[in-house]
């Protein structure tokens, strides 16, 4: 089988600059040859105007989706303050995807995921699907992700890759959780290893020099929290 491109359609824009308030944001389709390739899709930079550095690294990318990282998404910017990232379903990967980044002012960003999968695309052996995002932040002094925890502060990075790298949410019981199917230490997702802490409310934090970078997020019952260092 023909490997699909990496490339954007010949023609689309690759990135787009939104602004507003105290923030600039540059959107970006997989066109930028990042430390891992062609793959860095979504927030390629985001600035503010009390701190002017890329709160994300500058050969990776923040808000990144899994279901479009290294397919190909096109770019359009729908408005002043709205970008978009698109991938029509095809045989390789049959997922219709629509990720759209809108600005916020006076500092934030909206970002939400819609897709339509056209056959399972389910890992063997589990009963639930997986949607996944990533964000590279930009060389924090304090790599830990801070959330609440037990009705506490609690700041936690999981002690290697692939290991305790996922926090489930304290609302949801044990038994209620999804199982993995078994697999080896070096053949499972690295996101596949849970925690013992969980997270009380559907938010973190991270801290880049004096400002604050908060991920908040919907639907606290099917959200987990994962996080790792690397290093590049």
């Amino acid at each position: 089988m023909k490997r699909p491109s990496t490339r954007p359609p010949a023609g689309s824009p690759h990135c787009a600059l939104l602004q507003g308030g105290e923030l600039q944001a540059v959107i970006g389709d997989a066109s930028r040859r990042g430390v891992g390739g062609p793959q860095y899709c979504g927030v390629w930079s985001l600035a503010s105007s009390r701190w002017p550095f890329n709160a994300f690294g500058n050969s990776y990318a923040g808000l990144i989706p899994g279901l479009i990282r290294g397919r190909a998404p096109r770019l359009e910017q729908t408005a002043d303050d709205t970008c978009r990232l698109t991938r029509a379903a095809d045989e390789p990967y049959p997922v219709d995807v629509t990720a759209v980044y809108r600005l916020v002012e006076p500092c934030a960003i909206d970002h939400e995921i819609r897709f339509t999968d056209r056959r399972d695309m389910r890992e063997p052996g589990c009963t639930f699907r997986e949607a996944s995002w990533c964000s590279y932040i930009n060389c924090p002094d304090d790599p830990t992700l801070h959330f609440r925890s037990g009705g506490a502060w609690t700041s936690y990075i999981s002690p290697a890759h692939g290991a305790g790298a996922q926090i489930a949410p304290a609302q949801v019981p044990e038994g209620e959780l999804e199982r993995w199917p078994a697999r080896g230490e070096k053949e499972r997702p690295f996101r596949w290893h849970r925690a013992a802490c969980r997270f009380d409310e559907p938010f973190y934090f991270g801290r880049l020099g004096p400002m604050a970078l908060i991920f908040v997020f919907d639907s606290p019952r099917r959200l987990r929290f994962f996080g790792g260092l690397v290093f590049a």
